[in-house]
């Protein structure tokens, strides 16, 4: 498909308004799936807000350029696809290799990405896609530090149940010797 001058600017300019929006970005080899698959996938991404897109190699280098994101011209061989995440960075690492997982190709496979200005490697993004998500990690946080002020309260409780044991304890034997 040929682009005029015009539309591979606003192609670039969106495409760097996404960028910009978000903290990470994911670049894919989607090449061999069949279009169920690439349907299928997409509309998972899409239901964690997250956004896929094949682009020319071209049109992404001057967006990232655009962006202010650096190292990732190096990975732009052959056919792309870039995969910008939503409020939840790893997300999009997540769904790809829970997805490529289930196929027989194992694909797509991840090229490279940037997370929170990072260039990182495939290898590194398969470990980033085990880690648990941000509520999650929130959560884990919340117990932690919840854990010794509930073992706080349950000592003082423990305590004011002796203290209340000893001062029966001393009422009944007060009570025996009158």
């Amino acid at each position: 498909m040929k682009y005029k001058v015009a539309d591979k600017e606003k192609a670039v300019n969106a495409m760097c308004e996404r960028f910009k929006k978000s903290n990470a970005v994911y670049l894919i080899n989607a090449l061999g799936l069949t279009v169920e698959e690439s349907t299928e996938l997409r509309r998972r991404l899409r239901e964690a807000d997250v956004y896929m897109k094949v682009q020319k190699n071209t049109l992404l280098s001057r967006a990232f350029a655009n962006a202010g994101i650096t190292g990732l011209d190096d990975y732009l061989v052959g056919p792309t696809a870039v995969v910008v995440a939503g409020a939840d960075e790893v997300a999009p690492a997540r769904i790809i290799t829970e997805f490529a997982k289930k196929q027989v190709k194992k694909l797509p496979a991840f090229k490279s990405a940037v997370v929170e200005g990072k260039v990182i490697s495939e290898s590194q993004i398969v470990v980033l896609s085990t880690l648990p998500n941000k509520k999650q990690l929130l959560g884990m946080l919340a117990s932690a530090l919840n854990q010794p002020t509930t073992k706080l309260a349950a000592v003082m409780q423990a305590l004011t149940t002796q203290i209340a044991y000893a001062v029966q304890a001393v009422k009944e034997h007060k009570e025996k010797q009158e």
